[in-house]
């Protein structure tokens, strides 16, 4: 029978290492030669889906251009792409105000490519509490683009 293989993340000194990662995100199936993910499906959760929404709203209200968030369908987290400010600073600058946005580049195995973007949790804000959080985020960038 076919078993996960474990994924070793990227994390040196440098980069903020998330308080929890789900376990498995995603695996190596080589009977397939294909990425098989283990996260819920949430076209068929209102919850979920009010909350993805309200995370989208509230990134295009208070974030602008400077944060761009990757279509998303399915699962627990968004991918947001940053510009003009560094994702590591941005997440050490969030964390300061109470904000957990993880640098995509800790989720990578081995060296990570050239990528500028955060990971964000949606499935356990509540919409109301997205707001907040984004407008937070936003003041985490343009600190960030001081530093």
């Amino acid at each position: 029978a076919w078993q996960p293989t474990p994924v070793q993340l990227n994390c040196d000194s440098s980069t903020p290492w998330p308080k929890y990662v789900p376990r498995p995100v995603a695996s190596v199936c080589p009977a397939r030669n294909s990425l098989t993910m283990f996260l819920p499906n949430i076209d068929r959760n209102d919850a979920s889906r009010a909350r993805l929404e309200a995370l989208t709203a509230a990134a295009q209200r208070y974030c602008g251009g400077a944060l761009r968030l990757r279509p998303t369908r399915t699962g627990l987290h968004a991918i947001a792409d940053l510009d003009g400010a560094d994702a590591a600073r941005v997440s050490r600058e969030a964390e300061r105000r109470g904000v957990e946005a993880v640098p995509l580049s800790a989720y990578f195995a081995g060296r990570a490519p050239s990528v500028n973007g955060l990971v964000l949790g949606f499935a356990a804000v509540r919409p109301e509490a997205a707001r907040r959080g984004m407008e937070r985020l936003a003041a985490a960038i343009e600190a960030a683009r001081r530093r």
